[in-house]
């Protein structure tokens, strides 16, 4: 499935640092946000990643190996991947150690933060200029990071805030 960006929807700094990206952004998980914050300045170097792909879960063991293998199959190599486990029940740590990548840092909470909690956790680890919160559930198209990060690379302007496009839920 290709993802047709002539469609997709943006969302512009102002209402990004207005807040209004909430609405948009809560539980819609094919999104790469631009981080805009008033002061930062996104001027990934060499150890910088370009994207943060944060999975937050909780009892994710049986979804998460399929859902870190699309995020390895994508063409845009220059990415972190922090997978936040909320203090799972389930073996989830031993999902994550199967994959030996050195893009991938997992971070396990000592006591449950809740979801919200969670998002937020994953969004202080992130590194990158761009952000793709990415549940445990869900799969990434091959290609799909690429194609969003060039859509905002080539917004020179920095009109827009938000890119997403189709997704598949496992």
């Amino acid at each position: 499935m290709a993802i047709a960006f002539s469609t997709a929807h943006v969302l512009s700094p102002e209402d990004a640092l207005a807040g209004r990206q909430q609405t948009i952004a809560r539980g819609r998980t094919r999104t790469l946000r631009r981080f805009f914050e008033p002061d930062m300045k996104c001027q990934p170097d060499m150890h910088q990643p370009l994207v943060s792909i944060c999975i937050p879960t909780y009892r994710g063991a049986a979804f998460l190996p399929a859902t870190i293998e699309s995020v390895l199959r994508q063409s845009h190599a220059n990415f972190e991947m922090w997978i936040v486990d909320d203090a799972s029940p389930d073996d989830t740590a031993s999902a994550v150690r199967a994959f030996n990548d050195k893009r991938i840092h997992y971070l396990r909470n000592e006591h449950n933060l809740g979801p919200n909690a969670n998002w937020n956790r994953c969004l202080e680890l992130a590194r990158g200029k761009y952000y793709k919160l990415l549940p445990h559930d869900d799969l990434l198209e091959p290609g799909s990071i690429a194609e969003h990060v060039a859509v905002l690379e080539a917004d020179v302007d920095e009109e827009i805030a938000l890119v997403f496009g189709s997704r598949l839920v496992i």
